[in-house]
């Protein structure tokens, strides 16, 4: 690894263990015990002062729900809905009063339906009469003035209610008030025997309502004043009292009392001292130095073909500190649950930039350096890992890496699996059970959002060679493949059936046939530099090279690889179709005109006549290698049999065997045989001599 990797993963390191310092203070400054119910202790543990057990937190919660359950519930009278009655009452007689005596009540009756009041014609007209209206409205106002003074209750589930009035709190029986239907029926008495009692009878159902309701101060104040003498300890601990043995198991009490113990040191603001500090600093940062070396050993020891090595590592490294501050903002920030930290986005993201093996490692160490943060949670992180492992396993059983859609339903699914599980494994409550599922949706939907926009930004980033990039190259619109159409004819007509039969070549033997046919396309791109030098492109290039030696003739022919990878750069090709550019030669010699100088007598050096290789590194190299030169030879030979053509096959692939240039790379004999089967059709479809037919009789009379 270089000084300078080394350093940058130092200073992650250094930046993650600062992050806990800014947002976990509580286990640098305060003493705690990481000790587990069901653990040994490993040594004996005293305490240090008296402090008071305090209750668990769910046996606190229950008391204050007793607690509270029993305060009495606080009434007091609501004098507005008394005052809505009375006026009311004016309102309805003012709509009546309106109406004169010769006139038809019905107008009264149709102005109190307008604002929702249902009156019989008979109950308003004996009320027209303006004295007998002027009594009924002070006996009407003062009945419903002392039935709303005695009080309306709407429902009572016990004999006596708590009154709060005139800031006095008092006990007042049932009896003693009034239900809505007693209150209206006590008013539709108390006018039974007038004039005007069917008014009465029918005013009744919306006059009252009741007016005794809850006084939420003085409710809250009465939860208040019985949560305070409410005690939050159950025992005392006394200074040197041995709270756990060594070799003792802890149990749900000693770990109370360990928790009560540690609240007690934050309590009393009594901290570490510097030196233990010091060390739980130092201990976090070589934890986290060693994850993040672990990492990037890893890397480095990966096949990586299709990228630059130094591009991916210091992102792969910030991938951590950029996980560790969403569980931070997740977990400390915004105090929600952990499952909501996008934790898979990065081992996918990492799978599809990298490897599945890589992913596997990273997985494995997001979870090691995020785990801190979570208060080591033991959930959260086996949650992580199954969920991750399990999504990878599928995306790459499912060869789905380039498909978003997939790969979100792959995660999703996992994520629900992985969270059902465990819920049940945990006996979670039914409404913590479905918000698990929902926030696993909701982490799942997040990670592959960011996915879709990261991933082609690092793979355009790092000229990788995707589907996608691949796609675009066969576009003949592309600058390149436009130049060698229009400037190398000949050229681009012979890559073209090198595509053919890459194609088929690797449908047969399982290579990638999409990367094959590119490769082809672009493999003598070079050859745009100077066309006229190469016969396919010029009939007469021999006229050219008769006025060079064989030495500066072989020079020219061989720059065409280095003019193609110069193009190829240029335009951002993908490193896997540059190399094949660079090895679809390998080191073979350029026999024509090497025998050219052997002829010519003297000394020749042969690495002069042999281009710079390396050898065919990939399927897609060798396949491009083979189909480059048996199309330019077949081309060149007069083919009048099936069995030309196969010879010209095996002789080729025979030369490259003995020359070694397939030694190199990942290909079998048996699958050589497959190439050779895959590519006679192709060439016999283009080259073999169609038969000729005799002429007929009538051609012959002419």
């Amino acid at each position: 690894m270089k000084s300078k990797h080394l350093l940058y993963s130092v200073l992650i390191a250094i930046a993650i263990a600062g992050l806990f310092h800014l947002f976990g203070m509580n286990e640098y400054n305060f003493p705690e015990f990481h000790l587990k119910v069901g653990q040994i202790a490993e040594f004996d543990i005293i305490a240090p002062f008296d402090f008071a057990i305090r209750k668990p937190e769910v046996q606190l919660n229950r008391e204050k729900e007793e607690s509270v359950s029993k305060v009495p519930i606080p009434f007091s009278p609501a004098p507005e809905i008394a005052f809505e009655a009375l006026k009311l009452i004016d309102s309805v007689l003012v709509i009546i009063s309106q109406t004169k005596a010769d006139e038809d009540i019905g107008e009264a009756v149709e102005s109190l339906k307008k604002i929702d009041l249902e009156f019989t014609r008979e109950a308003l007209i004996p009320i027209r009469s303006p004295e007998l209206m002027e009594r009924a409205r002070t006996a009407l106002k003062t009945e419903c003035g002392v039935i709303y003074e005695q009080g309306i209750y709407e429902s009572a589930s016990t004999d006596s209610i708590d009154l709060y009035d005139a800031m006095v709190l008092r006990r007042k029986s049932i009896k003693q008030l009034l239900s809505v239907d007693q209150a209206r029926q006590t008013f539709t008495t108390a006018f039974s025997r007038t004039q005007y009692g069917r008014f009465a009878q029918e005013i009744s159902s919306y006059l009252f309502n009741p007016n005794l309701i809850v006084n939420e101060l003085k409710f809250k104040e009465l939860k208040d004043r019985a949560l305070s003498t409410l005690s939050t300890s159950q025992g005392m601990v006394s200074r040197n009292d041995v709270i756990i043995s060594k070799g003792e198991k802890i149990t749900d009490e000693a770990q109370n009392i360990l928790s009560s113990l540690e609240a007690e040191y934050v309590e009393r603001k009594i901290t570490r001292s510097t030196i233990e500090q010091i060390a739980l600093s130092i201990g976090l940062l070589i934890y986290n130095l060693i994850i993040i070396l672990m990492v990037n050993f890893h890397y480095n020891s990966q096949n990586l073909k299709d990228m630059d090595k130094q591009n991916g590592l210091l992102p792969m490294n910030m991938g951590l500190l950029l996980l560790v501050v969403l569980s931070i903002v997740s977990y400390h920030g915004l105090s929600y649950s952990n499952i909501l930290v996008p934790f898979i986005l990065f081992p996918i993201t990492a799978a599809m930039l990298l490897n599945f093996d890589f992913a596997i490692l990273y997985t494995l160490a997001c979870a090691l350096i995020v785990s801190p943060f979570l208060n080591w949670d033991p959930y959260s992180i086996v949650l992580y890992l199954l969920t991750s492992i399990l999504s990878l396993i599928l995306i790459r059983k499912n060869k789905a890496f380039n498909e978003y859609l997939s790969i979100w339903f792959y995660a999703t699914i996992s994520y629900l699996i992985v969270s059902f599980t465990l819920s049940i494994y945990r006996n979670d409550p039914l409404i913590v059970l479905f918000r698990n599922l929902g926030l696993s949706v909701i982490s799942a939907t997040v990670s592959i959002v960011v996915v879709i926009i990261a991933v082609p930004f690092f793979q355009r980033k790092w000229n990788q060679t995707t589907k996608q990039v691949l796609l675009e190259l066969l576009d003949f619109n592309h600058p390149l493949l436009k130049k060698l159409a229009t400037e190398a004819v000949g050229t681009y007509h012979h890559s073209l059936i090198v595509g053919n039969l890459t194609e088929r070549a690797a449908e047969a033997i399982g290579a990638n046939p999409l990367l094959a046919r590119v490769g082809s396309y672009y493999h003598d791109i070079g050859k745009i530099v100077n066309t006229r030098i190469f016969t396919e492109n010029n009939e007469d290039s021999s006229s050219i090279h008769d006025t060079l030696t064989p030495e500066e003739s072989a020079k020219l022919i061989k720059n065409h690889v280095i003019e193609g990878i110069e193009l190829a750069q240029k335009y951002k090709i993908p490193s896997a179709v540059l190399d094949i550019i660079i090895q679809h030669h390998g080191t073979g010699s350029i026999r024509y005109f090497l025998e050219q100088a052997e002829k010519n007598g003297g000394v020749v050096d042969k690495s002069l006549y042999q281009y710079p290789g390396p050898r065919p590194q990939s399927k897609e190299a060798i396949l491009v290698m083979i189909a480059d030169i048996v199309e330019s030879t077949t081309k060149a030979k007069n083919i009048r049999t099936e069995q030309d053509i196969i010879s010209i096959i095996e002789t080729s692939i025979s030369r490259l065997l003995k020359e070694g240039q397939l030694e190199d790379a990942p290909i079998t004999l048996k699958e050589l045989t497959l190439v050779k089967k895959s590519m006679l059709p192709v060439l016999e479809s283009i080259y073999r001599k169609r038969l000729d037919y005799p002429d007929s009789k009538d051609n012959e009379q002419d």
